[in-house]
């Protein structure tokens, strides 16, 4: 563990990335929502949500489950390979099951087959998505590899859709472009693991280890999935493209916003599970600690400003066309607090200490919730009923979650600033409203001056509150030293 990357070069990695995360989608979607309208990427969205509960099949679980168990080996290359293998071997299987599953459903369910060679592009991720092997690098802590290949696949595929996407047509050529970031970054990722991993026969597999385990990950990703692509599925069943457009704008800005609350989390999963494996209790604690804060700091502000600020965010970023998104956005808004709590107190209080059941548990309260509230809110409220439904569902998640870790987490508690927090949330809220009086006539200035208001203040407050996130980073820019 003494050569792993230190957390704070993760997390400058990963914030990079998170950066061009927050960035790709701010730039380009303008630009293709204004071209390809809300009937056309409909369509797209529609398509990736259907293939990618085909993926999720395929991964089985293996995305959340090599991380945990990559990272008890990373310091054993011999063993490192045949568990690397073994989950390989597995993927591709899954994988060939799910490729023939999906072209029978394309060539048998209408709703599906009159848009065939839409499907059949996207599909191309399905086949190979088993060679991205992320969980291997994110095992590794391999931050700063991951944020640059995943930059470089952005900027081509950024260029390419300035070049090609001209009107709503363009929606084929716009699929292909988004398979091409992902499936050159898996091929890229495959040929890169060979500096870590060998792929010999190594000889005695145990592959039946793992199946448990897996199978145990996998219901977990199909009962949160339920709450995140199906409702786009049933809107697109039940309602039309148009409100599956209106949802899917809405939930490209909550997806930024949860990309930013989650940032610290995706770093530490691994050295949290790496900790488990030791007994590190204390090293595992604090840094818990550290992650329920920054989640708490990030994430309650967003919620706050943007239920404000949704509607003139949706137009700046979507047009005209858009404007039913801005409700949508708001119903949706509650999810990233909801969803960044439910990271710390499920994937990085439960998974290291090899409780997914009780998060297995958690999800599929929220998944049946999600089920039945969306065949009630979307026949009434289309988008923004299916956008209520799932934030009825993440607060159901994270209840159930709260419940069975409430000892841990009163602990934490104890150690948190959360005074700070609310405190500071409570004046820049009030700054926002007041500052809404003052008339305005562009949604790019007012956005601006809303932004500069809100956070100026709450990142004031948070200081002079002394809440110990903003501390450490006022103490690191003046000696540039973190000690995590």
């Amino acid at each position: 563990m003494n050569q792993s990357p230190s957390i704070k070069r993760n997390f400058f990695w990963n914030t990079i990335l998170t950066v061009a995360n927050m960035l790709f989608p701010l730039i380009t979607f303008p630009f293709v929502s204004r071209y390809l309208q809300a009937e056309s990427m409909g369509k797209v969205d529609f398509a990736n949500s259907v293939v990618n509960y085909f993926i999720m099949f395929a991964a089985l679980g293996i995305p959340t489950y090599g991380i945990r168990l990559c990272s008890s080996v990373r310091d054993n290359k011999k063993e490192l390979s045949k568990t690397v293998q073994e989950l390989l071997f597995i993927n591709i299987v899954t994988t060939l099951i799910a490729i023939f599953l999906l072209f029978v459903s394309i060539i048998q369910i209408p709703r599906l087959s009159q848009d065939k060679p839409l499907f059949y592009i996207i599909g191309i991720n399905l086949i190979l998505n088993a060679f991205g092997i992320n969980w291997l690098y994110s095992a590794l802590e391999e931050y700063r590899y991951i944020s640059i290949r995943s930059f470089v696949f952005k900027i081509i595929s950024l260029i390419l859709i300035f070049l090609t996407i001209q009107n709503p047509e363009d929606y084929l050529k716009y699929a292909a472009i988004s398979v091409f970031s992902i499936t050159g970054s898996n091929i890229l990722n495959f040929i890169h693991s060979r500096k870590y991993i060998s792929y010999k026969y190594i000889g005695n597999y145990h592959i039946k280890r793992h199946l448990n385990s897996v199978v145990t990950f996998f219901a977990t990703t199909v009962a949160i999935s339920i709450y995140t692509n199906l409702d786009i599925v049933m809107l697109g069943f039940l309602s039309n493209n148009s409100q599956v457009g209106y949802y899917s704008a809405a939930l490209k800005i909550r997806m930024v916003l949860a990309t930013v609350v989650t940032a610290l989390s995706t770093v530490v999963l691994p050295r949290l599970s790496y900790y488990a494996a030791n007994g590190l209790d204390k090293d595992f604690h604090n840094l818990i600690k550290k992650s329920l804060n920054f989640t708490l700091v990030t994430a309650i502000p967003f919620t706050l400003f943007f239920t404000v600020c949704a509607k003139p965010c949706v137009l700046i970023l979507s047009g005209n066309s858009f404007f039913d998104a801005g409700i949508v956005l708001q119903w949706l808004l509650p999810t990233v607090l909801f969803a960044g709590l439910s990271n710390v107190t499920g994937t990085q209080l439960l998974v290291p200490y090899k409780k997914e059941k009780v998060l297995l548990i958690s999800i599929i309260c929220g998944a049946c919730a999600d089920f039945l509230c969306n065949i009630f809110f979307i026949s009434f409220w289309g988008a923004a009923g299916a956008a209520a439904a799932t934030t009825i569902a993440e607060f159901i998640v994270l209840l159930v979650q709260i419940i069975f870790s409430k000892k841990i987490l009163l602990t934490l508690l104890k150690d948190i600033n959360y005074k700070s927090i609310l405190i500071s949330s409570a004046i820049s809220f009030t700054v926002l409203i007041l500052q809404n009086l003052i008339p305005y006539t562009n949604n790019m200035v007012y956005m601006i001056r809303s932004s500069v208001l809100y956070f100026g203040t709450y990142t004031l407050f948070l200081y002079l509150f002394k809440n110990p996130l903003i501390i450490e980073i006022t103490n690191s820019l003046k000696t540039r030293r973190i000690h995590l």
